[in-house]
């Protein structure tokens, strides 16, 4: 076995889908399994997939039976999935509010499944209504399941997103992320600090993660504004470390892949990660 990493990275089973695992090529398959056996191989202490709880729950019982096979952690799972472009926590509509109610339990059990505490929320925009009204419903839907995440042992993450990289979210700063989550005021919903997207939006890496940092509850690596690690402009070595120093405590998720896949780059994304691990 290769050995321990001194970052808590953890590699994804599948980004943008199911299909395109991070060891694409190198691994044995593009099978969740096959992935999570060779993640182990490389050292890596845990690995996420934000596409769980749309698998199967037999798929979903096989990645469980390998994770804890091999003593792995497991990160951030999508709350929603299939309904991705409903604005399900701004809707006062009763048949709205029972899609989400089940969409949560079906993300809750399929995080536990695998030993996993964090669900990624982003959520659509609504183009009818005003987006400071949606931002307040968003704020009462997050108080209204708070208490149900606290007794699951469940966090929800809510994710700022760039409209460069995917347009028509409500939430698109890391500002309006803070003010969301602090007014929602629970242990059980804080941020997701997507180093791509908060690059794109404003920059100031370090800045910004101090200014929230008390909030994180879920971090994922990706360079902008090309994808792929150390080709874009963000400065890993100086942003890592700070974060590292600051005392967080998370996984340190991987939310890129070596495009197209190929044995030969993946090989330099791992090296480079190494490097990264290193210099950190």
């Amino acid at each position: 076995m290769a050995e321990a990493w001194r970052t808590p990275f953890a590699p994804h089973l599948g980004v943008p889908t199911i299909d395109d695992p991070y060891f694409k090529a190198s691994a044995s398959g593009a099978d969740p399994v096959s992935q999570i056996a060779y993640a182990h191989d490389l050292g890596f202490p845990a690995v996420f997939d934000l596409r769980l709880p749309a698998r199967e729950a037999a798929e979903q019982e096989k990645i469980a039976s390998a994770i804890g096979r091999l003593g792995m952690g497991f990160g951030t799972v999508h709350l929603i999935n299939r309904t991705q472009d409903v604005p399900l926590f701004t809707s006062a509509d009763p048949d709205v509010r029972q899609l989400l109610d089940r969409e949560l339990e079906k993300a809750i059990a399929a995080a536990k499944r695998v030993g996993g505490d964090t669900l990624l929320l982003h959520n659509p925009r609504d183009p009818r209504s005003p987006a400071a009204l949606q931002r307040v419903a968003l704020v009462e839907g997050l108080k209204r399941i708070a208490e149900r995440l606290e007794k699951a042992g469940m966090v929800v993450a809510l994710e700022p997103v760039a409209e460069q990289i995917f347009p028509g979210r409500l939430i698109t700063t890391i500002h309006d992320a803070w003010a969301v989550v602090e007014a929602v005021d629970s242990p059980a919903v804080g941020i997701a600090f997507d180093t791509a997207q908060i690059q794109a939006q404003t920059g100031d890496l370090i800045l910004n993660f101090d200014r929230v940092a008390s909030r994180v509850r879920c971090l994922q690596l990706r360079d902008w504004p090309t994808p792929e690690p150390g080709t874009g402009e963000i400065n890993f070595v100086s942003v890592l470390r700070h974060i590292r120093a600051s005392g967080y405590p998370g996984l340190f998720e991987l939310e890129h892949r070596a495009v197209p896949a190929s044995r030969e780059r993946e090989a330099m994304m791992l090296e480079w990660l190494r490097d990264l691990d290193r210099r950190i």
